[in-house]
């Protein structure tokens, strides 16, 4: 597999996920930042760390858009 020099390499099989920020997944979920974090309290929505800004899995999201809560 010859990787394209604007995309990352990936080991076959590999899952890759776009995360987006807090604001991004309210927008997408049309809801306030504050109800992310209410999903992310009842563990609805996994939050990931990136250096020390919160981000979230796209599919997740987009999970929760097409599958309800």
């Amino acid at each position: 597999m010859i990787a394209n020099q604007n995309q990352p390499a990936l080991a076959e099989g590999a899952r890759f996920d776009r995360l987006i920020s807090k604001s991004e997944a309210a927008k997408l979920l049309a809801v306030s930042t504050r109800t992310i974090d209410r999903l992310c309290a009842r563990d609805l929505i996994e939050k990931l760390y990136v250096g020390g800004s919160v981000r979230f899995r796209l599919s997740d999201v987009v999970g929760i858009v097409q599958h309800g809560i």
